[in-house]
């Protein structure tokens, strides 16, 4: 597959305290350092968006900085299709750290000529777990010089494809996203009990 991916890291973790989520770890590995680990073999590059508060000592990433801040992770989707040298690029949040490239291929089986596409689980929408293409770059643009910051609009306006996820359990599985603490410790209790 050629693509490039990015791992969406830019959020203030709020919920988690202010603690950076894609620093949580999960067995040996932190958040961050499994998808990489699912992503590297598969793609071109791997992008890191970062927001200030963001650690950028992370190996094998190139870090990619929003042009246009404090606009939710439309800004790193632009800023990070801008810098993208492949036609697609695989999205990934940190904070989802169970996405497999199973997850993409399949996504990818869907894309023909699409824009994009963007799973769907029991009706909701997930465009932080998906695949673009770089003809999104000018619809993205377009937003955020306007000032609208909502993935859903921008997605609107592009010939995107979404895949409903509820009949596929193990990809729905991978799109489980950490967000609390008590999100953190049911995930350690899960990965304990296989």
């Amino acid at each position: 597959m050629k693509a490039d991916a990015v791992i969406l890291a830019g959020g203030g973790s709020r919920r988690m305290g202010g603690f950076h989520k894609g620093n949580l770890k999960l067995g040996e590995l932190t958040f961050t350092q499994h998808l990489i680990q699912q992503l590297a073999p598969q793609t071109n590059r791997i992008y890191l968006s970062c927001g200030e508060n963001t650690p950028t000592d992370v190996p094998n990433c190139q870090i990619v900085r929003d042009e246009y801040s404090d606009c939710g992770p439309m800004g790193g989707l632009h800023a990070s299709l801008k810098r993208c040298e492949s036609d697609l690029l695989l999205v990934a949040a940190c904070d989802t750290p169970l996405l497999t490239m199973e997850f993409y291929r399949y996504l990818c089986t869907f894309l023909g000529e699409h824009d994009g596409v963007v799973a769907i689980v029991n009706g909701r929408m997930q465009p932080l777990a998906a695949v673009y293409t770089k003809r999104l770059l000018p619809v993205f643009e377009a937003c955020l010089r306007e000032g609208n910051y909502r993935l859903r609009d921008a997605l609107a306006q592009a010939d995107v494809c979404y895949v409903e996820l509820s009949d596929q359990p193990t990809l729905c599985a991978m799109l489980q996203n950490i967000n609390t603490p008590q999100e953190y410790e049911q995930l350690l209790q899960q990965r304990a009990e296989l």
